[in-house]
Order: structure tokens, then C-alpha cells, then sequence
């Protein structure tokens, strides 16, 4: 199929096996058109975003999916970095990945809605998580949270949910 695939490994942390495939583009034009049309709605998303993960599969899958709808990324790989690009700058959402080394996203939330800046304390901050138990969705509230999205997400999913806080926001 003239693809590559790849393992990168370290011990103790774990493995990433990638597999990239040269498909060709889907030819029936009207399986496609809902799906186009529906997503040309939420192209302009014009916004500054925060992500706050440690994974680089995700920083990169989120990066490009968020830049093709006119979304600035700023990157942190722990909750410590997170806190660290808010003060001082404001960001219109903060993608909060959960589990995470040196602060985890929870703690991080909690910094952020403690800093001293008032915009802080009701700007849009998302949780991104593989943990999808009501709990789990509780103590993402409870730590100043504004939603929940479960890995593994769909694309349309987090643009939409992207697309109701900005607006929310105004």
C-alpha cells in the first residue's frame, strides 16, 4: 500500500506505533456533501487556543484539526506550563488535558481560576480525558472545568463543542 509505519518506545513510558497510509480521496461526492457542508459552518473559528497535553500524537492531531478552522495553537506538555501561559495572557479556551506529569490538569484548573487576573475565572476551560465515568466528569466540574470531551473524540465533536463556548463567550 506504499505506507510507513513506525515505533518509537522508551521504557517505563511507554510505546507509539504510527501507521500512515497514501489513500485515495473518497470519490462519491454526495457521501461527502453533508459532512462538507455541516463542517463549512464552523470553519472560522478565529480564536486563540491554549492545549495543555503531554502526548505528542495528541498535540499534533490537535494542532492541525484546530488550525484548518483558523484556530492559534499555544502548546503546554504539563499543568505547570499551562498555569505558567495564562498569567499574563489571556486565551479565548484552554483545551485541559486531564492526566498529566509535574500538574495535572485538575490542579492546573484550579491554578488558573486562582490567579489573579478576573478573566480568568470564567474563561472557557475544557477537559480532554481517556477517563469518561460521571465521576470522572464531576471532578473535572468541580475543579472550575466548563466541559468534557472523552478520548477518543471526533473531530466534529470537539469543533463543535469549541464552537459553543467561543460563542458562548461572544
Amino acid at each position: 500500500m506504499k505506507g510507513r509505519i513506525s515505533v518509537q518506545s522508551e521504557p517505563g513510558q511507554g510505546t507509539l506505533f504510527q501507521v500512515e497510509l497514501p489513500l485515495p480521496a473518497a470519490r462519491s461526492r454526495d457521501a461527502q456533501a453533508p459532512a462538507q457542508a455541516a463542517d463549512s459552518e464552523l470553519l472560522a473559528l478565529d480564536a486563540d487556543v491554549l492545549i495543555a497535553d503531554d502526548t505528542p500524537v495528541n498535540q499534533v492531531l490537535l494542532k492541525r484539526l484546530l488550525s484548518r478552522h483558523g484556530v492559534r495553537i499555544t502548546q503546554a506538555t504539563d499543568g505547570a506550563q499551562a498555569v505558567e501561559a495564562c498569567r499574563g495572557r489571556h486565551f479565548d479556551l484552554v483545551l485541559m488535558d486531564v492526566q498529566m506529569p509535574v500538574m495535572d490538569g485538575l490542579d492546573a484548573t484550579r491554578h488558573i481560576r486562582a490567579l489573579d487576573d478576573v478573566y480568568w475565572q470564567r474563561a472557557p476551560i475544557i477537559a480532554i480525558t481517556a477517563n469518561a465515568l460521571e465521576e470522572d466528569r464531576q471532578r473535572c466540574r468541580e475543579a472550575g472545568m466548563d466541559d468534557f470531551i472523552s478520548k477518543p473524540f471526533h473531530a466534529r465533536q470537539l469543533i463543535e463543542t469549541l464552537s459553543r463556548h467561543l460563542a458562548e463567550r461572544g
